[in-house]
């Protein structure tokens, strides 16, 4: 028997159930969402089984509605699109080779582009050729020294042969944008700041006189052709170097002091009122052909010695005549320096000059050009 007052049991009493109504509450509602958890999941089931069965039935259709001419339209806006975009490139390209004087990134054949060598830090915004032609005085019956950033050059080039040598000094050295010169007779030699350039070889090379001299000469060209022993053709200009010219090019470090061709071989009057000689120009200088000296036949041309006498000299060059074009000077009979004949491919179309008497020269032993070498940047 309880000691509680008969009020406090039927308190008690209350208490008690309505803890257990709570408690079966709790229950039902646990059991509610149970049960929502599980209705939910089995909607997602079948939502997913209806999308993957919407999308089979889209592909059966598709494969049941292929329409061949439909592709075949398809296919052609495609290749469309593909062309467009093909010839945007090439314009992107274009105007880059133009912005920056690099017409060899898209060569044409028999197309003459005008990629120079290794650092080149002598030119204007829009690839002219800027002027070099200050040439420090000295004094009558004086002869400068050789500048020592010059002279383990000069003299690796007179090592070469005495036919290599560049001459004398007819200038001091001296300092103009960043760059020290020196102006030989054959030759102006500049020296790069190793700031400026990658490769130590080529912190020495002649200046840009081959281009200076021709600006605005519209040299003929010919096409590429495969290149052989006596005979190499210079993609990276369009032009050909051979016979003993290429000798002398090899011999001579001609791609330090000369640079690639700018000219197949042509005729120029060296001398006023004699005939005209064979030369060739190159970037950086030009060779010279001269049969009446038989220990030298081909020599490095003195346009450093034009130069220091005239600043405004232009090549001399005598064109070949145009068919049907007036005869505009007395024909002469220039001496032809022998060359090898190319090896078409698939055909070499030579360029065609006056009517030459050739001389024979000592046969000589010539090895093949090598490889292109990759230039440094600035």
């Amino acid at each position: 028997m309880s000691n509680l007052p008969q009020g406090d049991r039927e308190t008690r009493r209350a208490i008690e159930e309505f803890t257990r109504m709570l408690r079966q509450k709790s229950k039902e509602e646990r059991e509610a969402l149970l049960i929502q958890a599980r209705d939910e999941a089995l909607a997602e089931e079948l939502a997913e089984a209806r999308v993957q069965s919407e999308r089979e039935a889209a592909a059966l259709r598709e494969e049941l509605a292929y329409d061949p001419a439909k592709e075949r339209d398809r296919a052609r806006e495609t290749a469309k699109s593909a062309a467009l975009l093909l010839i945007m490139l090439l314009l992107i390209l274009l105007l880059i080779a133009a912005a920056t004087g690099r017409t060899d990134i898209l060569p044409i054949p028999g197309v003459q582009v005008t990629q120079t060598l290794g650092p080149y830090l002598n030119g204007t915004t829009t690839g002219e050729i800027g002027q070099a032609v200050f040439i420090p005085t000295v004094p009558v019956g004086v002869t400068p020294e050789i500048d020592q950033a010059f002279r383990p050059y000069h003299d690796y080039l007179s090592g070469l042969g005495n036919e290599c040598s560049i001459g004398y000094p007819i200038s001091p050295a001296y300092s103009s944008n960043g760059q020290r010169y020196q102006w030989f007779q054959r030759a102006l030699l500049k020296e790069i700041p190793a700031y400026a350039v990658d490769d130590p070889a080529w912190a020495i090379q002649g200046e840009l006189l081959g281009r200076e001299v021709t600006t605005g000469i519209p040299f003929p060209t010919t096409q590429p052709f495969l290149s052989e022993v006596q005979a190499h053709n210079f993609r990276e200009t369009g032009y050909t170097v051979s016979g003993g010219f290429l000798n002398f090019w090899e011999k001579c470090d001609g791609l330090h002091v000369l640079g690639y061709p700018i000219s197949d071989p042509v005729y120029e009057v060296l001398t006023p009122g004699q005939q005209p000689s064979q030369v060739q120009y190159f970037e950086r200088g030009r060779l010279e052909y001269h049969q009446d000296d038989p220990a030298w036949p081909v020599q490095f041309g003195l346009l450093g010695e034009i130069k220091k006498k005239d600043e405004h000299f232009h090549a001399n060059i005598i064109m070949p005549a145009q068919p049907g074009a007036p005869v505009s000077q007395p024909a002469a009979t220039p001496t032809l320096i022998p060359t090898a004949t190319p090896v078409p491919n698939p055909i070499a179309t030579p360029t065609v000059l006056p009517a030459s008497t050739t001389l024979p020269l000592a046969t000589a032993t010539a090895t093949a050009v090598p490889a292109p070498t990759a230039y440094p940047g600035p």
